[in-house]
């Protein structure tokens, strides 16, 4: 049993144990993940009860907005609320830094006649108040979408966007839809709306 999670930077030595929390999720997401690590741990974090690592999660920063990364749990940590916890740490350190806006992408990846894999992750992240932003069909692979989530953490004030100001009060564009270019090898773009 796990105590209440406090997050603190994740360290090189707990990168092995990391990836193993990852594995037993997701072996795919695991050999991403070590690639990822290898870049550095700037926004990773995790939590420690007894001396065995209960939990990872994190951030990387784009600009004044941040993706979540890699956001597991222990195998005897889940059904406990930790999840939640965990998460709620993250964006109290995300607001604090002034990022803006957080982002997580996923995947609607289910084998037949079960529950979408990550269906337990994306209940957590639209309790959160995370909202579904964009759908990229067969983005993964043939059947499997990417799925990313949005959640505003600070209103944008006086930033620009392209040659434009966008005053206090004004709309801003969100990200509605990205979508590969017809004819094109990894060629993509964007749509958006304005917001309030």
């Amino acid at each position: 049993m796990f105590g209440k999670p406090k997050l603190k930077p994740l360290t090189p030595d707990q990168v092995p144990a990391a990836l193993k929390i990852i594995a037993a999720h997701d072996e795919d997401d695991a050999a991403w993940a070590k690639e990822t690590y290898s870049d550095g741990l700037f926004g990773q974090y995790g939590f420690v009860h007894k001396g065995t690592l209960g939990g990872v999660t994190g951030f990387k920063w784009d600009g004044d907005i941040a993706w979540i990364s890699w956001t597991y749990l222990h195998p005897q940590a889940r059904g406990q609320g930790m999840g939640e916890e965990m998460l709620g740490q993250l964006l109290k350190i995300m607001r604090k830094e002034g990022v803006r806006k957080a982002f997580v992408s996923t995947s609607d990846y289910a084998e037949p006649g079960e529950e979408p894999l990550y269906a337990k992750a994306i209940r957590l992240y639209e309790q959160a108040g995370f909202q579904l932003e964009v759908t990229h069909p067969n983005y993964y692979d043939l059947g499997e979408s990417e799925l990313i989530f949005g959640m505003q953490l600070k209103p944008k004030k006086g930033s620009a966007i392209g040659q434009s100001i966008v005053e206090d009060g004004a709309p801003v564009p969100e990200l509605t839809e990205v979508f590969s270019i017809d004819e094109t090898e990894n060629c993509y773009a964007i749509e958006w709306t304005d917001s309030e």
